[in-house]
């Protein structure tokens, strides 16, 4: 699990995230999961409730180990506010 904090540039992001080989996942208030890969209706609901500084938090599971290691790497280059809380 991944916890993501002040996502800034969502563009970039999600194309990232759409780079992923395994799925990755994020889990709704009521339980349910859903893969974030390709998901314009849930990358939608997630920007519409975003503030002026990005996403504040969103948390992932993300099922591939090479993707994981993509999405530090993307993390370490990032210029923006982006910042990584756990990895569990």
């Amino acid at each position: 699990m991944v916890t993501f904090y002040r996502i800034q540039n969502t563009d970039r992001f999600f194309n990232m995230i759409d780079s992923c080989i395994g799925r990755v996942l994020f889990k709704s208030s009521d339980g349910q999961t859903a893969d974030l890969r390709m998901n314009t209706l849930l990358r939608e609901l997630i920007t519409m409730s975003m503030s002026t500084q990005g996403i504040e938090k969103l948390v992932l599971t993300v099922e591939n180990h090479q993707d994981m290691q993509q999405i530090l790497r993307y993390l370490m280059d990032c210029n923006s506010k982006t910042s990584l809380k756990q990895i569990s």
